[in-house]
């Protein structure tokens, strides 16, 4: 699998407040089991932190 957005994990980044990770729980495991384990690769989840949500972005785009 290839990715075409920059950055070591990956270009998406799924957030929202800690209220939301039962659904980001729930979407990891579907595209997991659907696509396999590597597509894992290919994003992250970072719930109630906007300070990493910022940080991580800021790596993914510069360039």
């Amino acid at each position: 699998m290839e990715f075409p957005y920059p950055g070591s994990r990956g270009g998406r980044v799924f957030t929202g407040p800690r209220r939301s990770a039962v659904y980001f729980i729930a979407l990891d495991a579907f595209l997991r089991s659907v696509l396999g384990d590597e597509v894992a690769r290919f994003y992250q989840i970072i719930i109630g932190d906007s300070q990493a949500v910022g940080k991580v972005c800021s790596r993914i785009y510069a360039a």
